[in-house]
């Protein structure tokens, strides 16, 4: 056992001592050659690698690292032609904290380019989707405004049966009327009753009512009725109409808790897009103004965008 442990020890010592040589002649380099080759790595190495020796940490705090991180990472989107009074403005500044507040301003960007994104997808979806809505009780509308006199006169001869006695009570429910079968057949068959609900408003189609229109309309019976309204295009056309106003009013209220939480951030972006340019304007002091190069189109580097976002924490070193 302890010669197992000797040859162990033995081991160990030969592979530090060859080890050894290669990090003296890294550490003999002189500093900006030693930045030089600590440029080619990322935030997250650079404050691992600050741990290592007190020479590797001088290092990792250089202006001459952080010069050459900046323009390797930035030069796309930043125009770095300095002068040698702002090269001995940035010295004072310090590149380190350049670097940094670029990082900070690139992830403000990033979330301003997803704010608005999620803001304008949410929107033009619930847009879309109304409009749809909407659509469909266009065509009830137009369906009930091409009723001719005696097809309106056809409902109240209708027979009290549970499909038909469905279809009106769900018109009534909607137009806040009493649901009973009397009254119900009473005003269906009104002159302009039909010319009412093509001018119905849906927007007042609240909760309560949409609860209790699909009562009816989620009956067998009444599916069955509209299935067999052929000799009575009235009571189709109601039916109709009243399905296309209580999906609309149904789809308005689903819509409404998305709606609120969206539009608590497109309330905020006025303010984070004023910080963005103040952050922004602070930096063109530092570097020159006109220094930020036009942006790429929306999305081309989001992916480089949200791989570079924590950069700035990482810059705390």
């Amino acid at each position: 056992m302890r010669a197992a442990r000797l040859r162990e020890q033995v081991a160990t010592t030969r592979t530090l001592s060859s080890i050894e040589p290669s990090l003296d002649a890294i550490n003999r380099l002189p500093a900006f050659a030693l930045a030089a080759v600590l440029a080619q790595l990322d935030e997250r190495a650079i404050r691992l690698v600050a741990s290592v020796c007190t020479h590797w940490h001088a290092v990792s705090h250089s202006d001459v690292l952080w010069r050459a991180l900046s323009l390797r990472r930035f030069s796309a989107e930043v125009r770095f032609e300095l002068d040698e009074v702002a090269e001995e403005f940035l010295e004072e500044y310090g590149w380190r904290r350049l670097h940094r507040e670029l990082c900070e301003l690139k992830q403000l960007k990033l979330r301003l380019v997803e704010q608005r994104a999620t803001v304008s997808a949410v929107v033009g979806g619930a847009r879309r989707t109304r409009e749809l809505k909407l659509h469909r009780v266009a065509e009830a509308r137009a369906a009930l405004a091409a009723l001719s006199a005696a097809d309106v006169g056809e409902v109240t001869r209708l027979q009290r049966t549970d499909g038909a006695e469905a279809v009106l009570c769900a018109v009534m429910v909607l137009i806040r009327a009493e649901s009973v079968w009397d009254e119900a057949l009473r005003r269906a068959g009104a002159l302009g009753f039909c010319a009412k609900l093509v001018a119905a408003d849906h927007s007042s189609c609240n909760p309560g009512v949409v609860h209790r229109a699909a009562r009816f309309t989620e009956r067998p019976e009444f599916s069955k009725a509209m299935a067999q309204s052929g000799r009575c295009p009235a009571l189709r056309a109601l039916g109709n109409w009243a399905l296309a106003s209580l999906d609309y009013g149904r789809t308005t209220h689903e819509l409404e808790p998305e709606m609120r939480s969206i539009s608590s951030i497109d309330e905020a972006l006025p303010a984070a897009t004023k910080e963005y340019e103040a952050r922004k304007s602070e930096i063109e002091e530092v570097i020159g103004e006109g220094c930020f190069l036009e942006a790429p189109a929306a999305g081309e580097d989001a992916k480089e965008e949200r791989a570079a976002a924590p950069a700035a924490r990482e810059v705390e070193i």
